[in-house]
């Protein structure tokens, strides 16, 4: 699993690299087949390291599939490289391959009730919104500044990052009003937003009471191994017990915080406007933590959840 996962979540880093240093299109299947010996070699992850990937996928997801929009003119010789991430079904196939792989993982695992993926990788989603609303530009016209520099230049990254709040763009609009306002209630439309971002909330909430209960779990057994007396332990691997548990404790507590984020930036969400492409997308991965966990009480190993992977990668 952890392969796979490791395979999916890199097939669009290398044609980008690729497309940036050359300014041409290439195909992400050609280079898996390279990369995935040497992904093969990577030495087992913990759950924490898995989930820290993800949320660093969520949070770079418009720049990792960001694509192609054309070459503009700057001067008389400089050629200006435009990349633009749009809303596809290709992202909601990757939400679809990320509860997948958490489904996987839960099903095999001894609790069977594990932290899911797909709020890993919302809370990367709410982590990039929050970052483009509270940075200020002295931060990011430098850095736009630099990639202009370099002929490159990311388009329309404002605008998959807004969201309507503070009154400003939610006049009109959402999927509530358009479906419930022929009833001419506007109470209704309200309520039916509240229960649905309460009900996605559900699985993300769950994932921060998990993440903070294994902080305290953490911390309580690196102190007792700090009162231990006599040589140092190490696991099985060889690696020391004590780093392993800080290094476990830092990425937990940094889950935690992700994820409590992501509940309270969603919870402050509003549906019932006009948001950017994030904000569907943030959508579709909170729904996707309903299906994983659905998905993890069944077995889905063997030959089909095999197939049901290669579709997937093959459409990424």
């Amino acid at each position: 699993m952890q392969f796979e996962l490791l395979l999916s979540t890199t097939k669009p880093v290398v044609p980008l690299v690729c497309l940036v240093a050359t300014g041409q299109v290439f195909n992400g299947l050609f280079f898996s087949m390279i990369i995935a010996q040497t992904l093969g070699r990577v030495p087992p992850m913990r759950q924490e390291t898995l989930h820290v990937l993800i949320l660093a996928c969520g949070a770079l997801h418009t720049l990792l599939c960001a694509s192609k929009l054309n070459q503009a003119e700057k001067h008389d010789a400089d050629v200006m490289l435009q990349l633009q991430w749009s809303w596809s079904v290709q992202d909601v196939i990757a939400v679809a391959n990320t509860l997948l792989h958490g489904a996987s993982f839960s099903a095999v695992a001894g609790s069977g009730n594990e932290p899911t993926l797909c709020a890993s990788f919302a809370a990367g989603v709410a982590i990039r919104i929050v970052l483009y609303e509270v940075l200020p530009s002295a931060v990011t016209a430098p850095l736009h500044t630099m990639l202009r520099q370099q002929q490159l230049d990311f388009v329309d990254v404002a605008e998959v990052s807004v969201r309507a709040h503070g009154g400003v763009g939610s006049c009109a609009g959402g999927l509530f009003r358009s479906a419930l306002g022929w009833l001419d209630a506007p109470i209704v439309p309200a309520l039916a937003a509240v229960v649905a971002k309460a009900w996605l909330l559900c699985m993300p909430a769950l994932a921060a009471a998990q993440w903070g209960l294994r902080c305290v779990a953490l911390l309580q057994r690196l102190r007792r191994e700090g009162r231990r007396e006599g040589r140092p332990q190490r696991l099985p691997s060889g690696e020391l017990l004590v780093p392993v548990l800080r290094r476990r404790l830092f990425l937990s507590c940094l889950l935690c915080a992700a994820t409590s984020l992501l509940v309270l930036f969603f919870a402050s969400f509003e549906l019932n406007a006009i948001n950017g492409s994030l904000g569907s997308l943030l959508v579709v991965a909170l729904s996707g933590c309903l299906f994983e966990s659905l998905l993890a009480a069944y077995d889905v190993r063997g030959r089909l959840r095999q197939f049901v992977f290669f579709v997937f990668f093959m459409v990424l």
